[in-house]
């Protein structure tokens, strides 16, 4: 069995020319236009034919009589006289209605039926902004659809803990994918969430939200433009009375009508089933913001006036429901598709809709996709240093890094408050530090004199390599500690700090001379941390040369046991264990000269 698609179900009886006119339309409604989902059907002249033969054939015998009197009395087609007929009860339909609405001699619309459209402007009014907001403000329709479903659904997931626990969290973070290990699971968990949603819960949900929504071509309908025919032009606010009108012929503003026609159908179609306005689906994502709250950051003062935002949303839901009781009473009084059919003299004139479907479903999985989202992205920097700490604790095996003596944070507080920036460099600059003293020193370095005896006794050049990566790590450390040294008060660049921090908060002279400083001492810690990087890197490419090396000798001294830190090992094994640890290390100074620049 084929599956059609709604466009074709929808399209299938029109013509190519009418098809092509509606795609058009639900294109620009999808573009942001004011939501035509309807066309005009003409009948195909056999099809009309057919169905006034039908209903001649259903008179009762005096209308056959009076249709045969005309139509000897005009001597005009039988068809055409069944037509005026119609016609006729149509206008005849509109004066039992509502009389006075047209001049039917006249061709116009009169005062009373702009009146009418007046009311119901008068009861769009206090809603309007609301439903403007709805439509330009692209996140509003996700925060409606994901505020009420989270009400309605016990079960409901919207924090990242909801999806992956926290220390679940580090421990995906800690594996070689990182971030990306993240995304990857709490795609497959949502995917999961979604799929469990039962089916009755988004029918409840619609039932809440589809009732207002529905409301929003009745609340944007451009009445500005209709009354302007009626010789009346909108100000800025609402008259208490009705303003001055005069008639205006009903051809000009049919079109018009055709739009509020629809407007008014699709609204009515989808609260016909509905008794009231659920004050939950305001929520005070609008509601908030038009007091001047932002609900996401506003905690205390959103609790503080928590009253406020519950007597405008009440009364918010007070107005739309009075607009869909005075649309309800328009649609009773004003029979705008008699008059439609009546000035465009078909009786058969018709429309076809294409009544929406507002897919919840989609909207609550983007909503909370975006979410988490920012979640995650808002707290990769938190789970990032957490397992930068637990790792840096496992490299030296837990014993605590002694910090500098001057190159500290304590002022970066100060510096901070004032949108200025800090060193940048300073935890990665004291991790470089403390590896070379309590972890090259202590361990890496025995570790360089095994290498040099057992496999560069022969070999000149790379026992020199050895010897310039051990010379330029001592260089390393010692230009930290003249870094360290370099800002105490004693010292020309901290007597230099202590100069530029006086006054200056107010004098910009002195924050452009800090922020050079600043760039100097900057640049000074990242070529220190580059070249010990690059000693480092050099001490595990030879461990891992070693380790490769195909050589009979090479690999039959891999297998030489010896004794280090009172554990005996081959060198293999020692090789394989100072490698790995290098590369972790190299790893985790990257990952925090990473944080540092993203907070610079």
């Amino acid at each position: 069995m084929v599956v059609k698609s709604k466009f074709e179900e929808l399209s299938g009886t029109l013509t190519d020319i009418e098809r092509k006119e509606l795609l058009d339309k639900i294109h620009k409604s999808m573009e942001g236009s004011d939501g035509e989902y309807y066309i005009h059907v003409d009948l195909e002249e056999e099809e009309k034919k057919r169905l006034i033969r039908e209903e001649i054939g259903s008179l009762s015998l005096w209308r056959r009589f009076v249709l045969w009197v005309l139509k000897t009395l005009t001597g005009r087609d039988r068809d055409q006289v069944f037509l005026s007929m119609k016609i006729s009860e149509i206008k005849r339909s509109v004066r039992r209605t509502n009389p006075g609405l047209t001049g039917f001699e006249t061709r116009e619309l009169t005062v009373k039926f702009v009146k009418c459209v007046y009311d119901l402007y008068t009861a769009v009014w206090p809603v309007i902004e609301f439903y403007q907001y709805y439509v330009n403000e692209p996140s509003f329709r996700e925060q409606l659809v994901f505020g009420l479903f989270s009400s309605v659904y016990d079960q409901a997931k919207h924090r990242l803990e909801d999806f992956i626990e926290p220390e679940e969290l580090e421990e995906v973070f800690a594996q070689a994918n990182g971030q990306q290990g993240i995304q990857n699971m709490l795609s497959k968990r949502f995917d999961e969430y979604m799929k469990s949603l039962p089916g009755s819960i988004f029918q409840k949900l619609d039932a809440e939200i589809t009732p207002i929504i529905a409301m929003k071509n009745v609340a944007l309908f451009n009445y500005k433009e209709l009354f302007q025919y009626f010789d009346y032009y909108l100000p800025h606010t609402l008259e208490k009375k009705y303003p001055f009108f005069r008639s205006a012929p009903a051809m000009v503003v049919i079109d018009h009508l055709e739009r509020l026609y629809y407007s008014i159908y699709y609204a009515l179609k989808n609260t016909e089933n509905s008794t009231a306005v659920n004050e939950q689906v305001m929520s005070a994502y609008y509601v908030a913001r038009t007091l001047g709250i932002d609900p996401a950051r506003g905690g205390q003062e959103l609790a503080r006036r928590r009253g406020e935002v519950e007597r405008e949303t009440h009364l918010l839901r007070v107005n739309i429901q009075a607009l869909i009781e005075e649309t309800m009473r328009f649609y009773a009084q004003v029979p705008l598709l008699d008059i439609i059919k009546y000035f465009r003299r078909d009786p058969y004139f018709r429309f076809k809709f294409y009544i929406p479907v507002l897919p919840l479903r989609q909207i609550y999985s983007q909503a909370l996709r975006k979410l988490l989202r920012s979640e995650v992205d808002g707290r990769i920097s938190e789970i990032k240093g957490r397992v930068i700490d637990r790792k840096i604790r496992e490299l030296f095996r837990d014993l605590s890094l002694t910090p500098f003596v001057n190159a500290t944070e304590d002022g970066a507080e100060f510096y901070l408050r004032l949108s200025l920036p800090y060193f940048s460099r300073l935890r990665s600059l004291n991790l470089l530090a403390n590896y070379i003293r309590k972890v090259y020193r202590e361990f890496i370095h025995d570790v360089v004199q095994v290498v040099s005896q057992y496999f560069f006794t022969t070999n000149k050049r790379n026992q020199n390599r050895l010897l310039q990566y051990a010379s330029a790590i001592e260089e390393v450390d010692e230009k930290i500690a003249q870094y360290d040294k370099s800002l105490s008060p004693e010292e020309d660049d901290g007597k230099t700090m202590l100069r530029l921090r006086y006054n200056i908060a107010n004098d910009f002279t002195h924050q452009k001379l800090y922020k050079a400083f600043l760039s100097d001492k900057d640049r000074d810690a990242q070529d220190i941390l580059e070249r010990g990087i690059e000693q480092f890197a050099g001490f595990k490419n030879i461990f891992d040369e070693i380790l490769a090396s195909a050589a009979e000798g090479v690999q039959s001294a891999l297998k030489t046991p010896v004794v280090y830190k009172s554990k005996q090992y081959t060198l293999g094994q020692l090789l394989q264990l100072m490698s790995l640890n290098v590369g972790d290390f190299l790893k985790i100074l990257n990952q925090v000269m990473e944080m540092e620049k993203g907070h610079s």
